[in-house]
């Protein structure tokens, strides 16, 4: 996903439209094990903001991933839609004054730093989708998760765990007698 950026860079306020769309990307993300099973479709818009070679970059990053349920571990399939907004500036030594502070405005350190006429908006599109994905993942609102005594998957089985237990055991059972 590399974009010619050389005809923004020439003017301040000059923008370009993008659209890449390219068959997926990193197989299998090891941290989260979730794997990207659809074509990845990243569009969106690059402007100069006028300000030294500062390019600001709003778009949007759409894909199909594989993963487990949260709550009852079943492997299923989902969307992932990201908007991205980030910042492109020459890669500086320096550190943000106290006066710039870290926050949003035009003085802020940039997110990625530019070093070309090229970019490459892998990373920017990897580190999206990373962060559009939720911390827990449930195949459905109502997922009932995996029995803690048995194990059964209680969307597919019903097992008498829960009525045969009756907390039995439980570190909890102490309060139970303070009621």
């Amino acid at each position: 996903m590399k974009l010619d950026i050389s005809s923004v860079l020439r003017e301040a306020g000059a923008v370009e439209t993008f659209r890449f769309e390219k068959e997926r990307i990193d197989p299998v993300d090891p941290i989260s094990e979730t794997e990207y099973i659809g074509p990845i479709i990243f569009q969106g818009t690059i402007r100069h903001t006028g300000k030294e070679a500062r390019l600001q970059l709003l778009g949007t990053v759409e894909t199909k991933a594989r993963t487990a349920c949260t709550r009852c571990a079943t492997r299923f399939e989902h969307a992932v839609r990201a908007e991205v907004d980030v910042v492109f500036a020459p890669d500086r030594d320096e550190e943000p004054t106290v006066d710039q502070g870290v926050g949003f405005g035009e003085d802020s350190p940039a997110d990625y730093p530019l070093t070309g006429p090229i970019l490459d908006l892998g990373e920017v599109a990897r580190d999206a989708i990373l962060l559009a994905l939720p911390m827990q993942v449930l195949c459905s609102e109502g997922c009932k998760g995996i029995c803690p005594v048995c194990g059964a998957n209680r969307n597919e089985d019903t097992c008498a765990c829960e009525e045969s237990d009756n907390g039995a055991g439980s570190p909890f059972d102490i309060l139970k007698k303070l009621l």
